[in-house]
């Protein structure tokens, strides 16, 4: 039986994924990443060697996107054929593939190859930096996975100039997306994760910060949908601020909705943060960022 995403019919669905529908009383309590591996699994039992990647490896690894996820996995098969599989990526055997919950996945570096199929600019870089954080893959060993793949690969001219612009500096995929929206809106770029140090052991890292014109430093602090979930960390995070402005740092603090909803370029241009000169073209200038309901958390001299 011959199955593609096109064409599937009811029967066909069932019958491919009879223990998924078995599991859909749990969905209310199962993530959308939990929802996409538990599909895998079904469909791996119909058919065995399969190499799964794309989303589906982006939900086994921990990788971040910014762009809905669907629930159909992506697949490229063993024996390279494209049959009994939900969806079909073409591609090469990956030799780095590793098996989480039994299941194969594609490398890091193979994913982001795949993800630049279809992904936008700016959930992409999301899933770029991340590997670079949590060094799932240096920016030489994507390269070399992006130069292996075919020459007229889709996605591929938009990952080489995502590579330049691309830091193992953002902690998070909101970082990464005010410092997207930093650099479409013209500002000087910040320094981040700087360290600073104060009277009694004191010390802070900085998410970004900036050396303005007449000697003062700008803090920016974001936010993310998990920061405070910690008990005592909303205390200590207002500690911190209150320090920080008494060494004579100006300390603003941005959420999720003000990044990507456009607040974060009023914000600092009132407290005057200077644009820059040069404007190289990895992003469209006023290109609105994509936002998603399924996330819930080296400067290079641009």
């Amino acid at each position: 039986m011959k199955y593609s995403a096109r064409h599937l019919d009811e029967a066909e669905y069932i019958e491919v994924a009879e223990n998924y529908y078995a599991r859909l009383s749990e969905w209310s309590s199962m993530t959308w990443d939990a929802r996409n591996l538990d599909f895998c699994r079904c469909v791996s039992k119909r058919r065995k060697g399969l190499l799964f990647t794309g989303q589906s490896a982006c939900a086994a690894l921990g990788i971040p996107r910014t762009d809905p996820f669907t629930i159909w996995p992506h697949c490229i098969s063993e024996i390279r054929k494209p049959v009994d599989v939900i969806r079909w990526n073409h591609g090469m055997w990956d030799h780095n593939a590793a098996v989480v919950g039994g299941l194969l996945f594609a490398s890091p570096a193979r994913v982001i190859c795949d993800l630049a199929k279809a992904d936008s600019p700016e959930s992409l870089l999301v899933s770029i930096n991340h590997c670079l954080y949590k060094k799932m893959f240096t920016k030489a060993r994507l390269l070399r996975e992006i130069e292996k793949q075919p020459g007229n690969m889709r996605g591929k001219k938009l990952l080489r100039r995502l590579l330049r612009f691309a830091t193992p500096n953002c902690e998070s995929p909101l970082e990464t997306l005010a410092w997207i929206a930093i650099y479409k809106a013209g500002f000087v770029m910040p320094q981040q994760q700087f360290g600073i140090r104060g009277d009694y052991g004191f010390f802070a890292r900085t998410d970004m910060l900036w050396k303005l014109p007449g000697g003062k430093e700008l803090i920016l602090e974001l936010d993310g949908l998990l920061k405070y979930e910690k008990e005592g960390s909303l205390k200590a995070e207002k500690v911190r601020e209150h320090e920080l402005r008494k060494m004579g740092y100006d300390v603003i603090r941005t959420t999720w909705n003000d990044v990507v909803h456009g607040e974060l370029e009023p914000l600092l241009m009132e407290y005057k943060v200077p644009r820059r000169r040069d404007f190289i073209g990895t992003f469209p200038k006023r290109r609105t960022l994509r936002q998603s309901n399924h996330l819930s958390g080296e400067n290079d001299g641009y």
